[in-house]
């Protein structure tokens, strides 16, 4: 490669160095620590061979300023970006996972299962951060023979506080008219079902409330 610095003048246009630390060849120039395009609207393509990566040492990738570009495009895009956390601000907030999975939610009376059975025992889960939201579907095919107050568990998330979910059941006999899942921290997650009977006037729902044929349709979020 013909190459032109100082003393040597042996170039025919592809490489030039001035010998004072500046290098420009066909549309490109290195001057400082500044690579950069000579033609306009030029691009600059890094392509190691084959299975070579491109990397950088520990030191940060930042823009020159605060810049309304996009990373990739519409029809140039990239199949996974791995980051520890991410920040839509100054920093202050990061979000530092996104995880979406299914569970299996477990019905029990006074904290047994002795003999429930399901024609359907499905959960499914979206984790943003510290926000889950959560869907449930149970439908019995026996409630079993333990007695108590009903709860759910399951998904392995603990609540960092109560939260209410909504509830659409069918066969489940109540005496007030609606029926609250209280999402709790209580040893993990952890669902308590509450009948209203009246203004201010809750009772716990157990195993006498449900059939052997009781389905249940729970959605709700919670924070962890």
């Amino acid at each position: 490669m013909a190459y032109n610095n100082a003393t040597n003048t042996n170039v025919t246009g592809i490489v030039n160095a001035d010998g004072a630390g500046a290098f420009n060849g066909n549309n490109l120039d290195a001057t400082g620590n500044t690579i950069s395009s000579t033609d306009t609207n030029g691009n600059i393509i890094l392509a190691p061979d084959g299975s070579g990566t491109v990397s950088v040492t520990t030191a940060p990738i930042v823009p020159s300023g605060d810049r309304a570009d996009s990373l990739g495009s519409a029809t140039n895009s990239w199949d996974n970006v791995y980051a520890d956390g991410l920040s839509f601000d100054d920093g202050s907030n990061i979000m530092s996972s996104y995880e979406t999975g299914t569970w299996t939610p477990s019905l029990n009376f006074g904290g047994g299962t002795t003999g429930i059975t399901y024609s359907s025992q499905a959960g499914s889960y979206i984790k943003i951060g510290d926000f889950v939201q959560f869907n449930i579907n149970i439908i019995l095919t026996s409630k079993g023979s333990d007695t108590g107050t009903a709860t759910l568990t399951g998904l392995g998330f603990t609540p960092s506080e109560n939260h209410v979910a909504l509830i659409r059941y069918r066969e489940l006999t109540v005496n007030g008219k609606n029926v609250v899942a209280l999402v709790r921290d209580s040893g993990g997650f952890n669902i308590l079902f509450q009948d209203l009977i009246s203004a201010g006037n809750s009772v716990n729902i157990t195993d006498t409330y449900f059939e052997n044929t009781t389905a249940l349709v729970i959605t709700g979020t919670c924070t962890v």
